[in-house]
């Protein structure tokens, strides 16, 4: 059982367009639908007055209107009084330019005589490829050596009469012959490779759903060729497929009018990018050889020899790497031999012996630690993490912080992490020296490690042994994951950790981290580490406003507001400046000043400090329903509302344009100040076909009528604009301050000037209001000329959309109902105007189509099923609805409900 309730939209009553060929439009021309002739061009003849009386709309026209070279057979219907439409036998020819005329003795019904003259000269597509593919470029053994190009045709074309047309050709002169085969489906295995060709296109004309032929393998394609090296592409530069001009199509009447090429790329020889000794924390050491393409799984060992030869030595093939495995642990140097008859999987040979010296360098002594200035949960598990890899042992010392302590080492933390206030950027970085910190030393102990080389050694610390002062207050290793304990409240700490390593005797200092004065005998130094941590149940929010900051303070144990937290803002050296107390409902506003540089809140011992600046954490807008600019939205500025009469017109007629203009400053909005305006028109080329200077009144408006030219359609642009204010930008680089004036000097608004003719005919339908949980819905039809006849057996085709939607009731906007198990983005749509951009999907939709033809009074009842849904909630229909009338004139309506 669903819901159903209604809203209903008309859209407005289509207007049909047509292409204008010809610049003029004076009577009699041509109109083809599209740019160039193709199978689907609609071709009318549009004379100056009516010709044909109303008993002869939609009869063939017997006697010769049309003189069309070359010839293009076909017939003449009358579809207006003044409107013939011309119906060909076949598609045009490819390749081919047309030259209409008019012919025969014709007048119109007024007596005035039809000229004979020229009235278009139009070209059809040349014979060329519209859609070209590497076949298999993504399977897992393509090669470009052996690239298969997938060729569609716009004409169907044979593979013999192609064959001496196309080669592979590459830079220098290498060429290649090619296998050329007719495409089958079972090879393409793709129904989007698939295309109709030229006499195809001809043949569906006019079909609502075209049939699809059965996808069998051997289904072939008339209209495509597969092309195939005759033997591998050889190493060369710029490999390309090219198609000679004079390629012909099936006819042979059609040819390519130029050569083409398809890209394949640049077949490099096989080589070895980088041979090297590669060591892994915890994983056996290896030696890695990457080719710049891949290798065969099956590679022979044999072809790779390492001196002295390790023990259990094996060869692993990874993609494009080689890698040689084996016991390394004994030799420091090896010399590892490839040989020149090591092949890639595509049989490119390597050629040349390529041989190296290797020698496994033991990993650089590290220390990592989890964070720099952060807090964890009081309440959690109070353990810290530390990772080490080829150190002897640690030594850990640990300072309590108290008071503003905290705040002195976060200002000098900076100096450690690099990172300022308000985000700068600080050098040179240095260690915070242990002993100028205020504060308790609560641990100093050293953990011997007694790991291999090249391993790592995890320590977990633990925050409440290092506060009762344990000896041992840590573990060796990081515990696998218990049942986690139920959180409980914990004492507060804040602490600053310091770890310095002991290297393993005999690593050497890493090359990148010598300065001039080591050499190659300096050792490796001793890692240190440095971090701020705080234990802590306070929770912040905040919302930064202008001035100041509301403050939301709430316990990460339970999520409830947090009253009486104290809460003090510091400057420089831990400087008191401002201070506020939460309410009961963890809220306080304090403010935002420019020497603040911490935020610190309290309660009771439990306290939280962080950077009070613009490195404060903050959550995007785009997560909630508010608009929002990237620049500072400006308090003034010009406001300017332009409309016209209508929005669609005929070349040569006036426009009538009217314009409002504020200025807006704040919440108010009054007149603007006089100052010199113009209006400049552009037609769709951006030719300025109109400057004109603009008095606005007293009281802020302003109108103005103009003509359009008489020989120019489609989009044209009305621009009113301020150049005094414009001409500033000459003279501006910054980009946010050309943007904001050119939002305030200028504005723009468009208008469609097209031929056209009114509908012959008109559409009204309504879906009768379905009862809670019905299980179909009605939609009532009707057609009518206006003259007032039906649209006796006009065909009809409708495409429904059923969609679930939620329900949203006024004044329940904090109530949901329906289903909310996802995201509903239509409740923030309905309640706060928002919509997202991804909302695709979002809810289940379910679409069908039906066919039918209004009886002969034009009307037509439709009855349509509801599919029961998944879950009790509403559902929004959607009816687009096309009639079509025995002159082929097609409108189409669409209601919602």
């Amino acid at each position: 059982m669903g819901w159903n309730f209604i809203h209903t939209s008309m859209r407005p009553t289509a207007v049909l367009l047509a292409g204008l060929i010809t610049g003029a439009t004076a009577a009699p021309r041509l109109h083809v639908s599209t740019e160039s002739l193709t199978p689907e061009s609609t071709i009318e003849l549009v004379l100056d007055r009516a010709v044909a009386g109303p008993d002869r709309i939609g009869k063939e026209v017997l006697s010769p209107w049309l003189d069309i070279q070359p010839a293009w057979t076909g017939t003449l219907f009358w579809k207006e009084a003044n409107v013939l439409e011309f119906r060909p036998t076949g598609p045009p020819a490819l390749g081919t330019r047309y030259t209409f005329k008019l012919t025969g003795k014709h007048a119109h019904l007024d007596g005035s005589a039809i000229p004979n003259v020229e009235l278009a000269k139009v070209g059809s597509e040349p014979f060329q490829v519209d859609y070209a593919a590497l076949l298999d470029r993504y399977v897992d053994d393509w090669s470009p050596r052996t690239a298969s190009f997938f060729l569609r045709f716009n004409g169907d074309v044979l593979p013999d009469k192609a064959a001496p047309f196309l080669f592979y050709e590459a830079d220098g002169g290498k060429r290649v012959a090619a296998k050329i085969e007719r495409a089958t489906f079972g090879r393409l295995k793709q129904p989007g490779y698939l295309g109709a060709s030229w006499a195809e296109r001809f043949a569906r004309r006019g079909q609502e759903t075209p049939k699809n032929p059965e996808l069998k393998p051997e289904l072939e394609v008339p209209n495509g060729l597969i092309v195939t090296p005759l033997q591998p592409l050889p190493v060369g530069d710029n490999w390309r497929l090219s198609m000679l001009a004079g390629l012909p199509d099936t006819s042979g009447k059609a040819k390519f009018p130029a050569d083409a090429t398809r890209h394949i790329g640049d077949i490099d020889p096989l080589k070895v990018e980088e041979l090297t000794a590669r060591v892994v924390a915890d994983e056996p050491r290896k030696i890695v050889a990457d080719f710049n393409v891949k290798l065969p799984l099956d590679l022979p060992a044999s072809l790779v020899k390492v001196e002295p030869q390790p023990k259990d030595m094996r060869v692993e093939v990874r993609n494009s790497g080689l890698h040689v495995l084996g016991d390394f642990s004994g030799d420091t140097e090896w010399t590892v031999t490839l040989d020149p008859a090591i092949a890639s999987q595509d049989g490119r040979a390597l050629g040349a012996p390529v041989s190296k010296k290797l020698t496994f360098e033991p990993l650089k002594p590290e220390l990592a630690l989890p964070s720099q200035d952060e807090s964890q949960l009081a309440s959690g598990n109070r353990k810290y993490r530390i990772q080490t890899v080829n150190l002897a042992s640690v030594k850990v010392r640990v300072k309590r912080l108290a008071g503003t302590d905290l705040i002195r080492a976060q200002q000098g933390y900076r100096h450690y992490t690099g990172v300022g206030h308000d985000g700068k950027e600080l050098k040179p970085t240095h260690l915070l020296p242990y002993e100028m910190l205020s504060g308790e030393t609560v641990a100093d102990f050293e953990i011997p490690f007694d790991t291999a080389l090249d391993t790592t050694q995890p320590v977990m610390v633990d925050w409440d042994k290092v506060l009762a002062g344990d000896a041992k207050p840590y573990t060796l290793g990081f515990p696998k994951e218990a049942d986690p304990a139920t959180p409980a409240p914990q004492a507060p700490a804040a602490f600053f950790i310091e770890i310095a390593g002991t290297p393993k005797e005999g690593i050497p200092l890493a090359k990148g981290d010598r300065s001039d004065e080591d050499s190659d005998e300096s050792m490796a130094k001793s890692p240190v580490a440095q971090a701020l941590v705080q234990l802590t149940d306070i929770g912040l929010a905040w919302k930064i406003i202008d001035g100041e900051a509301r403050v939301f303070a709430f316990s990460c144990l339970t999520g409830k507001p947090l009253p009486d937290v104290q809460l003090a803002t510091f400057g420089e050296d831990a400087k008191s400046l401002q201070q506020a107390k939460t309410g009961n409902d963890g809220m306080a506003v304090i403010p935002r000043e420019n020497a603040a540089r911490h935020l610190e809140a309290k309660l009771g011992e439990d306290r939280f400090s962080v950077a009070y600046d613009s490195t404060l954490p903050t959550v995007g807008l785009w997560r909630f329903p508010v608009r929002y600019s990237w620049e500072e939205t400006p308090m003034e500025k010009r406001r300017v509302f332009l409309f016209t009469d209508r929005s669609l017109y005929r070349p040569g007629e006036s426009v009538h344009l009217k314009g409002i203009v504020r200025h807006q400053n704040g919440n108010a909005i009054v007149a603007d100040a006089a100052k010199p305006a113009q209006l400049v028109v552009a037609d769709p080329k951006n030719k300025e076909i109109l400057r004109r200077d603009v008095t606005i009144s007293p009281t802020g408006g302003f109108d103005v009528s103009f003509e359009l030219p008489a020989e120019t359609t489609g989009y044209h642009r009305i621009t009113f604009e301020y150049p005094d204010e414009l001409a500033k930008l000459e003279n501006m680089e910054d980009w946010s301050e050309r943007s904001q004036l050119q939002e305030n000097a200028s504005f723009a608004l468009g208008i469609r000037v097209e031929e056209f003719r009114r509908n012959a005919f008109e559409i009204t339908q309504t879906i009768d209001k379905p009862v809670i949980g019905a299980k179909n819905f009605t939609l009532q039809l009707k057609a009518a000329y206006y003259q007032g006849q039906p649209v006796a057996k006009g065909s009809v085709e409708t495409f429904t959309t059923i969609s679930e939607t939620n329900f949203y009731p006024e004044k329940f906007r904090d109530f949901l109902f329906g289903d909310h198990r996802t995201q509903d983005f239509g409740y923030w749509y309905h309640y706060f105007g928002y919509r997202w951009d991804d909302d695709n999907g979002s809810r289940r939709s379910d679409s069908q189509s039906s066919k039918g033809e209004l009886t002969a009074d034009g009307t037509m009842r439709v009855m349509m099923g509801l599919p029961d849904p998944e879950f009790p909630m509403g559902r929004e229909i959607a009816v687009s609805t096309e009639v079509t009338d025995a002159n082929r004139q097609t409108l189409n309506e669409r209601t919602e409900t």
